[in-house]
């Protein structure tokens, strides 16, 4: 029988049969297509997710930062600015809260500006209330423009028994020796020569900071930092000097109505701040400080041009 020879298959450019490229070709078009049209649904929600993803790991950075720090002092220890970390562990956070309501009380008692971080701050509800890790980033905002009112007003009272105690609650409510360290240095900034400030200083992780890392020094020596070592720092490092600038003019005019020793101490921080240092020249600041009484109180007004 004479040999039919078997019909051959249009192949496609790859050696495929045609049929099959043709439905290859077919479906890599629907899948282009539906990857478009998934990738502008999603052109929106990729930012936000992004958005979401860095603001969780800063979290999580700050969190590990911390119990990195207390496992260092020992499973049990506890930030603290009134008691030595491993005592301070033996002390509830109910506790803390009741000695705070009562240096918070004579706080009031002496300067009526205070009542108004009672809710806000230091009600039993806000001291019963989750953890500071635990918030939300518009809510942690929202407490740290809060912790921030509050530090400013402070700053007069800052050595005094009564502030300390609130300070202490502070630490172990709403952590600001970890998540507001440049405000809870700028508050004792006009106490630098005193323990109190070095024990602030010791406390805070300086890591979280944008212009104090340079205590480092202070926190492993326990030595108080010079007068004349802040006016060099900022007579180098300008953003500092701004910074400093700044909270100087925000604590003096609260009108500190503290005691004459608080009142002198502010202002003589604003005179060091500013005429002390070998400063250069290339980039000196011009600052003129003014010194005005108002009401029996003294009022610091700063300008700084550069």
């Amino acid at each position: 029988m004479e040999n039919i020879p078997t019909p051959r298959r249009a192949d496609g450019p790859d050696g495929r049969p045609a049929a099959a490229a043709r439905a290859t070709t077919r479906l890599d078009a629907r899948r282009r297509c539906a990857g478009t049209n998934a990738g502008e649904r999603d052109e929106g929600v990729v930012p936000r997710v992004m958005g979401a993803r860095t603001e969780l790991g800063r979290a999580l950075e700050t969190l590990a930062a911390t119990q990195t720090r207390e496992k260092r002092l020992g499973a049990n220890a506890k930030a603290s600015i009134l008691y030595d970390a491993r005592d301070a562990a033996d002390v509830d956070r109910e506790t803390i809260h009741a000695i705070a309501v009562r240096g918070f009380e004579e706080l009031c008692r002496r300067d009526g500006r205070f009542e108004g971080f009672v809710k806000t701050l230091f009600s039993r509800a806000r001291a019963e209330a989750g953890h500071r890790e635990s918030e939300d980033a518009e809510t942690s905002r929202a407490t740290s423009v809060e912790i921030r009112r509050y530090l400013r007003l402070l700053s007069g009272y800052f050595t005094e028994k009564c502030a300390i105690s609130t300070l202490e609650y502070l630490v172990r409510r709403f952590k600001i020796h970890v998540y507001d360290v440049d405000d809870f240095i700028a508050c004792a900034l006009p106490w630098h020569s005193t323990a109190e400030f070095v024990k602030c200083a010791q406390t805070c992780q300086l890591e979280n900071s944008k212009h104090f890392k340079w205590l480092s020094g202070v926190k492993e020596t326990g030595a108080a930092p010079p007068r004349d070592a802040l006016a060099v720092r900022c007579s180098k490092d300008k953003a500092f000097f701004s910074f400093c600038a700044e909270r100087a003019t925000e604590m003096a005019t609260a009108k500190v109505r503290g005691s004459g020793v608080s009142r002198f101490r502010l202002i003589r921080f604003c005179f060091d701040l500013f005429f002390h240092g070998e400063w250069d020249v290339r980039s000196r600041p011009r600052a003129l400080v003014r010194i005005a009484t108002r009401d029996g109180s003294p009022l610091a007004v700063v300008h700084v041009f550069f």
